[in-house]
């Protein structure tokens, strides 16, 4: 299982189109089955947000993460779809939007809120084979 610990951008770099979080060694901790790897910057270094439509533009880099001698290599369309990550992302990326971009404020919201209940309706899924409740593991399945 893949979830982020720490995510804390080494510098932040922005024009009138983009903004830019520049990760640095260390900047960036995930947990992958309760184990902690750390983000080296063997490939991709930045993440780049569109200001005009709040839209990651690189979501194909791939980032590697290290742990002793063993490096694994994650794309960012692997984060942008952790609940987590996306609230962190946008914590980060407020103050760089514009008044008039509070439309796209509430898009994100949305896009977490979808997630999060996504995720609950997985939950509850794993609660139901635990039990073994066929009738609400299938009427689970519906929603997804």
């Amino acid at each position: 299982m893949l979830a982020f610990k720490t995510f804390k951008p080494y510098h932040l770099e922005a024009n009138d189109d983009y903004l830019y979080l520049v990760l640095a060694k260390s900047d960036f901790t995930i947990l992958i089955n309760n184990k902690e790897y750390q983000f080296i910057p063997l490939k991709a270094k930045k993440i780049k947000i569109n200001l005009t439509n709040g839209q990651v533009d690189n979501p194909n880099d791939i980032f590697a993460f290290q742990r002793d001698n063993d490096i694994i290599y994650i794309t960012l369309t692997r984060f942008l779809q952790m609940t987590d990550f996306l609230v962190e992302l946008h914590r980060i990326a407020k103050p760089y939007c514009y008044p008039e971009r509070k439309f796209y404020e509430i898009y994100d919201h949305e896009m977490v809120i979808d997630e999060l209940e996504r995720l609950n309706i997985k939950r509850l899924i794993d609660r139901a084979l635990d039990e073994r409740d066929r009738d609400s593991f299938y009427q689970l399945l519906k929603k997804l």
